[in-house]
């Protein structure tokens, strides 16, 4: 039997480097201003070189290990034993493809260290992305314990690292400048206005945002809306809340239904083309408003300050807001009363 013929000696691809040491060979790939391990081997080097160029996650690197840890959980949650919320999947993802893996996703997962984690964190820090840095940590340690039950890792290296000081936000949007973020929106085109129509019925009905967005025309009923936590976890029963209908609850529905669509939806804020906002379409679309109204003199806000002004009016009133199971999340996260009330002894 013939033995397979040694690629060593033949012409280097392009993006490929090699260096010959004293007792071995290594093939590196130069891409993106940086030298990738390819190992010793030049045709297992071949095939790693055109899995990076190609797109595809090379095997034994973070990056491979991050999308085995999502394919595993959309694989769970689509057969009915969920170990994270969709949501939760959905912004792990996010955070894992767009900032962590083009930073370390050509690591081998052994190679990580609590140092890359605290200096990550710190870079992140400095560029104003304290917050998101602290999220997408938290991501890939998630990634890190799935890796572990596989024998990538023998440890979580991102356990026991110190995250980024959270402040909680303190803004707390007037009706004023909801009622004209609402005018620059409507002067922008449908799709804005739709945008926002979003963000108000976060700030009317105290629901989370990834919930409003996936409503569909079932959740209308004669006694109200019926929405569904999207933050129930694995192997709790499903919680639905009931929103009442006010008239500017009726209006605001009607005035999603009625946009005009290039495809019939059986979602309620559903895109031109039918379907429901993703989370980072919707962010996209917000910011854009968002400089606008910046532009025409307002202050910045976000969709999480809209659910903190339903949490605050809700509170004034004496009543529970029902955002969150444990009054205390409520209270510390969204809770902006500007003037606390004090009955006085006697």
């Amino acid at each position: 039997m013939a033995r397979p013929r040694s690629r060593a000696n033949e012409p280097l691809p392009k993006h490929m480097d090699v260096r010959h040491g004293k007792r071995t060979t290594t093939y590196y790939a130069l891409i993106g201003g940086k030298r990738i391990n390819l190992g010793h081997e030049r045709q297992a080097a071949d095939v790693k070189l055109r899995e990076l160029i190609n797109g595809a996650p090379v095997a034994g690197t973070i990056a491979d290990m991050c999308q085995q840890f999502i394919a595993y959980q959309r694989a769970a949650l689509k057969g009915g034993k969920p170990e994270l919320a969709e949501t939760t999947i959905d912004e792990y993802e996010n955070s894992l493809l767009k900032h962590v893996l083009p930073v370390f996703g050509a690591m081998p997962p052994a190679g990580f260290k609590p140092t890359h984690s605290a200096q990550y964190l710190f870079a992140q820090r400095e560029k104003g992305r304290a917050v998101r840095a602290n999220r997408e940590m938290a991501a890939l340690g998630s990634a890190f314990n799935f890796g572990m039950s596989k024998g990538m890792v023998s440890a979580n290296p991102c356990h026991g690292v110190k995250r980024n000081k959270e402040t909680p936000r303190s803004r707390r949007p007037e009706t004023r400048e909801v009622n004209a973020l609402t005018q620059v929106a409507k002067a922008k085109g449908e799709s804005a206005y739709m945008i926002i129509l979003i963000g108000l019925m976060v700030a009317i009905t105290g629901r989370r945002r990834a919930e409003v967005m996936r409503l569909t025309n079932f959740a209308l009923r004669d006694d109200g809306i019926h929405v569904v936590d999207c933050k129930t976890k694995a192997g709790q029963a499903e919680r639905t809340y009931l929103v009442s209908w006010s008239p500017l609850l009726r209006q605001l529905v009607q005035e999603a239904l009625e946009m005009k669509r290039s495809k019939a939806s059986g979602y309620i804020f559903a895109t031109q083309d039918g379907q429901p906002y993703t989370d980072s379409g919707f962010k996209t679309m917000w910011n854009r408003v968002m400089h606008d109204y910046k532009d025409s003199g307002g202050v910045w806000f976000t969709t999480h300050d809209l659910r903190a002004y339903y949490v605050t009016e809700k509170g004034d009133l004496g009543e529970n807001p029902e955002t969150h199971k444990n009054p205390a999340t409520t209270k510390r996260v969204y809770d902006r009363t500007r003037v606390v009330k004090v009955k006085p002894l006697g």
